[in-house]
């Protein structure tokens, strides 16, 4: 959608919607490469975000203004966002199709679609890549936001069906054409329900929504160099869940959720079976937390390795489905984390012992400059809005 709008990346930021917070980036591009022009993050009220939805938007639509108007070094001012969704709220997967042509495909794609997702074809929006043919690292995301013609693909399919009637013929699976190789697809699509909240949201500020994409997508393509050629592991630890995703030379290989993010590890470390709602309490407690960690850590690390066992485990399976599905157990090469999570301490050691992988913190400034006064794990939660903001440079 709006590929105009790439012509000039400097006219669009980045947008995290996340569970507790809302985060917003813009980048710009000078002589030294690409920087960071406005950056900001605003605590968002408890569950004003969920699996079915935004459920607090007026909250949403006030912090999106004022993360805008307060970012720093300078405040945003642009009209169009580029934003992410959560994993738990998008359908996708890797579909193989025989080689057919284009207009065959569109059809097979859409009525595959009504077979593999649990919700209809009308009710979500969706879009799908060729896989197989961005071998170059290029991390392009489908644009979920893409709508179906769904008068003309029926059309398309009642005159297939007709064609077929005429000729009808037995398959042959010694049949030249259906031998050829078939063809890696991933589809993506989200409930219009959700998309249309996103969207009234922006309009309320006065903004167009110019793409949306997974989180997984968004952080790939803030953190990995985009000719990498590597198998790798990635695991955004938020507020309440965990995103894994692999990358296979710049091509998306795998997806998954884990309801289990970093407020899980603070609710075992604070005592607290649940977390203050008020976003500054959250805040002290936390810096509290991590006061008393650097005392105290070997008498803790047992209480942080059992709150994190369900990413863990989450992590073995992925890499053991990933390597059955490639018939290879030496495809993965290491394993980075990112999101909030990243800060929780000791985190890439913990998860390296019980995966047997090589495991780092993400570096979010892997494609952009890293400013002098901000650190790695500082900006570790910046990740997905950094990715979506440099999404019109890379494709330019």
């Amino acid at each position: 959608m709006f590929s105009n709008l790439f012509n000039n990346p400097a006219l669009t930021f980045g947008l995290d919607i996340g569970y507790d917070s809302l985060k917003v980036v813009q980048l710009k591009k000078t002589a030294g490469g690409i920087c960071l022009k406005g950056f900001n993050s605003i605590p968002l009220p408890f569950n004003s975000f969920t699996k079915d939805g935004i459920t607090n938007p007026e909250q949403i639509t006030r912090a999106l203004k004022q993360a805008m108007d307060e970012a720093e070094p300078q405040s945003i001012k642009s009209k169009y966002a580029i934003t992410s969704l959560q994993e738990s709220i998008v359908f996708s997967k890797i579909v193989n199709f025989p080689k057919v042509k284009q207009s065959d495909l569109e059809n097979s794609i859409r009525y595959e679609i009504g077979e593999i997702f649990p919700v209809p074809v009308e009710e979500l929006y969706y879009d799908w890549q060729l896989i197989n043919e961005h071998a170059q690292g290029n991390m392009k995301a489908p644009d979920i936001t893409k709508q179906p013609d769904v008068e003309k693909q029926e059309e398309k399919e009642k005159d297939k069906k007709s064609e077929n009637n005429k000729d009808q013929k037995e398959p042959n699976p010694t049949n030249e054409e259906e031998m050829e190789p078939q063809l890696e697809i991933l589809v993506a699509g989200t409930p219009k329900n959700i998309v249309d909240q996103y969207q009234k949201i922006l309009n309320e500020c006065g903004i167009t929504i110019s793409a949306l994409e997974t989180k997984s997508i968004s952080s790939a393509r803030a953190t990995l160099d985009p000719f990498e050629k590597k198998g790798i592991l990635i695991v955004d630890i938020g507020a309440e869940s965990t995103n894994l995703s692999i990358f296979d030379e710049g091509i998306i290989r795998f997806t998954g959720t884990v309801k289990c993010g970093g407020n899980v590890t603070t609710r075992a470390l604070s005592g607290l079976a649940t977390l203050p709602e008020d976003s500054k309490e959250k805040h002290t407690l936390i810096q509290n937390i991590d006061t008393n960690l650097n005392n105290e850590f070997a008498k803790k690390k047992d209480l942080i390795i059992k709150s994190l066992l369900p990413i863990t485990q989450e992590i073995n399976q992925a890499i053991k489905f990933y390597q059955n599905r490639v018939g290879k157990v030496d495809k993965l090469n290491r394993i980075t984390i990112t999101g909030g999570g990243a800060n929780i301490p000791h985190i890439a050691d913990i998860i390296e012992e019980h995966t047997g992988f090589t495991c780092g913190i993400a570096n979010p400034f892997t494609n952009i400059k890293q400013p002098k006064d901000q650190s790695l794990t500082a900006f570790s939660p910046y990740t997905v809005a950094i990715g979506c903001a440099l999404r019109s440079f890379m494709e330019n």
